[in-house]
């Protein structure tokens, strides 16, 4: 608008200046040590350029820096116009290589305290200190390096102006030397920045709570320490004594604690440094002491696998221990670290304590600055109505995208002046993921499930189980893996897992399951009948296939329960109940069961009342009279037929036998019993002799014909003569009264009777003779044997009452008896010497000696054997014997006895031969099931007798079972494949008896099995479509759960579909139950493989818009992935054509010459092939250079309320602009800087400004823009 006043205003702009820097020179004509310290970081650009950016550290009590800078001193010194750069090992010559032109940009007063115009550097210097930041950039392209490539470079500063105040070093005034270090070969990196003003005074005796902090960049990792300064590359300054760069300056450390570092104690001792936030904790002691603080930040990078140091940036800086305005710091109230739970809420509350000199809570304000690298987060001021009246309140629930680690930086400052306090603290929040938990309920048995647990992390757990209707039936507040939760009811149950790891994560799972309880559980059988006989006793006992079974408890009608393993009792009709459990694999099952037990009423038994006999030798069991009358009776369980013979079992006396009566009725097979005891009278003995008298003149005494018993003065014995009844007189005794009767023969009878009526006759005949002749038969053989003979008898002599004798008489038992034993020829004498009458008549005779029988024949022989054929050298007889044949079954159970005969020299001999007929090898299966399914066993009862021994033959194996109640099976591969098992089941013994057989067949279900089909691992978000193809059961029932570390679900049928499954393992377990009652559990471990997707993410370092010369595309690619490598694909896009420029993670690409919108396309794949794709539109444009506005408004409301020159393709700029009578209102040469509207801090008026504008593009054309702009207000 006023073109022509421009030039002028200029040149007396210029005149100005000159003179002052002029006067500025005349009065610094001394060194001066100004500077206080200084940094160096870079910004990558495009290409292989970055961005230099330099900042020095100014003493406003100093000397100005080029001519600028606040403060009284009208000293100067040059300011900084270069960089250098040099290589830093000897194999990369170790030596400087070049410079960089720098710019300086601006200046700024940093000092800390309130109003910084109150500074040194300000306005109105009231205060004693005052610092200043002086920033200068460059640029510098490394290409013009690139015969340098893989050496590492430091880009340097070289002032010789430091600080001559420090008290620490060695030496003062040394040289201010820094330095940054870059490696650009690798990959383009950018340094890291310092975020805050460096803390430069520190009270003494005042807690320190700072920190130079720097942002990362890329996600490196930085590490903070402490360094020396240095005077020249490689070159450090040295420290005083008791001084190093770890311990800069004087600081708190208390007797005894030997100066180890402590940020928590109250104050802080020793000189902390947190190597991870850069946080620094101290607190000085000695006043007005100064020192160098260095700190190094290194950058470390992950490239390829392998972690490298990408950068350095260092911050030399003075620090002066003052004592003004004792302030103390307020103390942050928080943890350095806090982890935070994905999906779980995190709050926290931050305060200060402000405290005065006294040690009481002060009354100033503390206001909060936050920083954070966390999106996502309520960060809010808080307020209350004590000291210090504010705090932070931070909120955030954490995505599954946020894992990882972030920074929350937040600064404490009073409202104390002139010189505030502050303090800051950089808190590390860790985001974790879920813990990786997965749980799982197996029924073990019978209900009894068993919570599996798999976790990266320790926990505690708590587990909550619902019913169907969602009501709670269990809680524990405490489980570990592997519980046991025991439910025996059918139904569907909700279980919850809540857990809570060691960082104090939170979440639960809920998975719901179908409890079968007892309903799959197998039950016992009951073993032994359930119909009985009327007076059996009971005898049931419970088994199994596959467990064991204890705790069993009857329960009988009318009867207190017994517990007992094997119930033995009286039989009773009506329900039998029992209790008992099962176990299996120390798992225990709780049952109960019922039988009706049925009683069979047996046929009454009758006998007479009090049967009697007198002893006899044979009892004849037919005059018992029992009724009716088709039963057997036994004696000791041995039958007898129809004679009972006593005399060989019980001895002639007063007493007892018990004899047993069975009756079997056909149509029940019951068999009825009832005993009966026989009285048994003791039977008096008699036996007489026939005798001789010669002569007839003397009374006879009839006690002297009694043979036996031999004392016969207690006996009752009467007598009578039978064919001369006269002769008979009792006084004084029984005699025959042979002087009146004269000679002949009288028949003699005698009766001995007992008191219990029973009584013994027996008669004699006595001759009365003149004379006594002794007659004997001709009998010239005996037949040798062990019993004695009566010789009386067997030689027939014709009078009796003599005695006989041998050669040896050593085998007479009596007068008459004699026994056999030896064989030979031998002489007897018979002597008769007595009532008158003498005689004697010998016997010559021949003893047979008796032949040796060998007869071989089994002692034991089953009672159903076949006949036996006895050896024809003997004649046989006995009970069962008929025609050389021996009939088993003929006899009774127990001993037999038969008798073998032989004849020799007229003798017949025999020999008894004992007999043990043992019952058949019979025996009886207890209850079996017609069917088992695959992997049971099969439990049989055996019912027998001691001697029978079992044989078992299966399909493809054989057991004996000598011992042992029970066939225990487990069915193989053979019997699976047949789907039968097929038992032979044969008797056998040691004994004579014929083997008996049970054939049985129990169906054999395989389990249900399936297959599964076309299954394949995949990437993110994976859809599962399957068919499950039985293969094995009969129309099973199938759920299933599909689960892997992060999820689960469960299924019904035979297809398996579900969508979008994040990644993971997965697992497949199927549970089926077919209609042959056989189930099964069948698990495909690692079934399928569902991997991540990457996320495809990049950043283009030319934002959205380009210029046809400035076409070079710097990508930078962010994309990620949870597990394994990357590859990336660039295509560019304009219309329907994709072209494929490049297949660097971080390409350089010059666009195509062509104007118009490009998409930019990003192809990420992992090494499974998953993929994710991103795109981004750019605008190539002509060369347009500037975008400037014709009006703004500063009102102070955005986004119009600024003068902004937008330019993207500037590489120098400066702007003028003037009012209407040619005033320089403005003046900048950074883009960056708008104009406000105001001219030395006062606003401009509304009108129409000059302005003019000189900008150069990157490719160094020069461009000039001149025009108006509307001021409106």
């Amino acid at each position: 608008m006023f073109p022509f006043l421009l030039p002028i205003f200029e040149r007396q702009l210029n005149l100005r200046l000159s003179y002052i820097i002029a006067l500025l020179l005349c009065f610094c004509i001394t060194e001066a040590s100004h500077l206080i310290g200084g940094e160096i970081t870079y910004t990558y650009q495009s290409g292989n350029k970055y961005q230099i950016n330099v900042t020095l550290y100014r003493d406003c009590n100093d000397c100005k820096l080029g001519g600028q800078g606040g403060g009284s001193s009208t000293c100067n010194r040059s300011d900084l116009t270069k960089a250098f750069i040099r290589t830093t090992t000897s194999e990369c010559q170790n030596k400087n290589i070049g410079s960089v032109n720098l710019t300086k940009t601006g200046f700024e007063n940093i000092t800390p305290i309130c109003n910084q115009n109150n500074s040194q550097c300000g306005s109105n210097p009231t205060y004693t200190y005052g610092i200043e930041a002086h920033h200068y950039t460059g640029i510098i392209d490394f290409n013009t390096y690139s015969q340098y490539q893989g050496c590492g470079l430091h880009i340097f500063i070289h002032k010789p102006e430091r600080s001559n105040d420090i008290n620490t070093l060695a030496s003062e005034e040394d040289d201010l030397y820094n330095f940054a270090y870059i490696n650009p070969w690798i990959e383009n990196v950018s340094s890291p920045v310092f975020k805050e003003h460096p803390n430069v005074l520190f009270n003494v005796n005042q807690a320190v709570y700072s920190g130079d902090h720097a942002t990362k960049s890329n996600g490196d990792s930085i590490v903070y320490k402490w360094s020396s300064p240095e005077k020249s590359h490689n070159t450090a300054i040295a420290y005083n004594s008791s001084y190093s760069a770890q311990q800069f300056i004087s600081t708190y450390c208390p007797s005894g604690a030997g100066c180890a570092s402590n940020p928590n104690s109250n104050p802080p001792q020793g000189l902390y440094l947190n190597p991870q936030t850069g946080d620094y904790v101290f607190t000085p002691v000695t006043l007005n002491q100064t020192s160098t603080r260095v700190i190094e930040i290194e950058q470390w990078r992950k490239s390829n696998g392998t972690t490298y140091l990408a950068g350095i940036i260092r911050r030399d800086l003075l620090v002066k221990v003052i004592n003004q305005n004792l302030n103390l710091a307020p103390i942050l109230q928080t943890n350095s670290t806090y982890n935070l739970c994905v999906g779980q809420q995190f709050t926290l509350d931050i305060a200060a304590l402000d405290l005065n000199s006294s040690g009481a809570v002060s009354g100033d304000s503390v206001y909060f600055e936050t920083a954070i690298n966390l999106s996502g987060v309520s960060i809010t001021k808080q307020t209350q109505t004590t000291a210090p009246f504010n705090y932070v309140h931070l909120q955030i629930t954490p995505t599954t995208n946020q894992v990882g680690t972030y920074t929350l930086r937040i600064k404490a400052k009073d409202n104390h002046c002139p010189k505030y306090a502050e303090s800051i603290k950089t808190i590390i929040l860790t985001i974790l993921p879920k813990p990786e938990i997965t749980f799982s309920i197996d029924d073990l048995f019978c209900g009894n499930n068993e919570i599996t647990i798999n976790s990266n992390r320790n926990a505690t757990y708590s587990l909550e189980v619902k019913n169907e209707q969602g009501n709670p039936i269990f809680e524990s507040a405490n489980i570990s893996p592997g519980y046991i939760y025991s439910n025996n009811q059918a139904q569907k149950l909700t279980y919850t897992l809540r857990y809570q790891d060691n960082i104090g994560c939170i979440d639960s799972l809920s998975t719901d399951i179908l409890n079968t309880g007892t309903l799959g559980v197998t039950r016992s059988r009951l073993q032994g009948k359930t119909n009985y006989c009327q007076g059996n006793s009971m005898m049931n006992f419970l088994s199994h296939n596959t467990h064991s079974i204890s705790e069993i408890t009857w329960h009988l009608p009318n009867e207190t329960s017994r517990e007992i393993d094997t119930l033995r009792a009286e039989v009773q009709t009506g329900q039998l109940s029992y209790t008992y459990t099962l176990k299996k694999n120390n798992h225990l099952c709780e049952l109960s069961d019922s039988s009706y037990i049925s009683v069979i009423k047996t046929q009454t038994i009758t006998f007479p009342n009090n049967p009697s006999y007198c002893y006899t030798n044979n009892l004849d069991i037919n005059e018992l009279g029992a009724t009716p009358s088709n039963g057997e009776w036994y004696w000791d369980n041995t039958p007898i037929l129809s004679q009972l013979d006593i005399s060989k079992r019980i001895p002639n006396k007063d007493t007892f036998i018990h004899l047993t009566y069975s009756l079997i009725e056909s149509s029940t097979l019951c068999r009825a019993t009832k005993d009966l005891k026989i009285t048994i009278l003791e039977k008096p003995e008699l036996v007489l002799s026939n005798l001789q008298i010669c002569g007839d003149g003397e009374l006879f005494k009839l006690k002297n014909s009694i043979d036996r018993p031999f004392d016969f003065s207690n006996e009752n014995i009467t007598w009578t003569i039978l064919n001369k009844p006269l002769s008979y007189k009792e006084i004084p005794e029984p005699i025959i009264d042979i002087p009146n009767f004269g000679a002949g023969i009288y028949l003699v009878r005698a009766k001995n009777e007992n008191t219990n009526g029973c009584n013994t006759i027996d008669t004699a005949t006595i001759t009365v003779d003149e004379d006594l002749v002794l007659t004997i038969n001709s009998r010239n053989s005996i037949c040798q044997s062990n019993e004695s003979i009566d010789l009386n008898t067997y030689f027939d002599i014709n009078i009796e009452g003599g005695a006989w004798q041998d050669d040896k008489s050593l085998f007479f038992t009596s007068n008459h008896d004699y026994i056999p034993k030896e064989c030979g020829p031998n002489t007897f004498k018979y002597i008769y010497d007595r009532d008158g009458c003498y005689d004697d008549i010998e016997a010559n005779v021949l003893i047979v000696c008796k032949p040796n029988f060998s007869i071989s024949m089994d002692e034991s022989i089953c009672k159903d054997h076949d006949k036996i054929s006895l050896s024809t050298s003997h004649n046989w007889s006995g009970q069962g014997v008929l025609n050389n044949l021996l009939d088993p079954s003929k006899l009774s159970i127990g001993e037999n006895t038969i008798i073998a005969e032989s004849t020799t020299e007229g003798c017949l001999f025999d020999t008894s031969i004992s007999i043990d007929i043992v019952q058949p090898l019979l025996f009886s299966l207890g209850t079996y099931p017609d069917a088992i399914c695959e992997g049971e066993n099969i439990d049989i009862a055996l019912i027998r007798k001691d001697h029978v021994g079992l044989t078992a033959q299966f399909c493809d194996s054989k057991f004996d079972y000598s011992l042992g109640e029970h066939i225990d099976y487990r069915p193989t591969n053979c019997d699976l494949i047949q789907e039968k098992i097929n038992l032979l089941i044969s008797s056998k013994s040691s004994k004579y008896c014929p083997s008996h057989s049970k054939s049985i067949t129990i169906d054999y279900h395989p389990k249900p099995k399936v297959s599964l089909s076309n299954l394949q691992d995949g990437c993110y978000p994976y859809n599962l479509n399957t068919t499950l193809n039985v293969i094995q059961g009969s129309n099973p029932k199938i759920s299933y759960t599909l689960s892997s570390s992060m999820t689960s679900k469960l299924g019904v049928g035979s297809i398996l579909k579900f969508n979008n499954l994040n990644e993971g393992l997965y697992s497949i377990s199927i549970k089926m139950n077919d209609d042959n009652g056989c189930s099964s559990i069948q698990n495909f471990e690692r079934a399928f493989t569902v991997q991540p997707k990457p996320k495809a993410s990049f950043t283009m370092s030319n934002n959205d818009i380009m210029v046809l010369s400035e076409r070079e595309l710097a990508l930078h690619n962010y994309s990620s992935l949870n597990s394994g490598n990357l590859r990336s694909e660039w295509y560019h896009q304009k219309g329907s054509s994709s072209i494929l420029f490049s297949k660097q993670n971080n390409p350089v690409y010059n666009m195509p010459a062509d104007t118009g919108y490009f998409n930019i396309i990003l192809i990420v794949k992992s090494d499974y092939n998953c993929s994710d794709t991103t795109t981004k539109s750019i605008l190539l444009v002509p060369d347009i250079i500037a975008f400037i506005p014709n009006a703004f408004t500063p009102d102070n409301n955005p986004p119009n309320n600024k003068f902004n020159i937008i330019s993207a393709h500037a590489q120098t700029f400066e702007i003028s602009i003037f009012n209407k009578w040619g005033q320089k209102v403005f003046n900048s040469k950074d883009i960056q800087r708008s104009w406000d509207g105001t001219y030395q801090g006062q606003y401009c008026q509304n009108g129409v400004y000059l302005y003019s504008i000189r900008l150069t593009n990157r490719s160094g054309e020069l461009y000039n823009y001149q025009g108006t702009v509307n001021l409106i207000r």
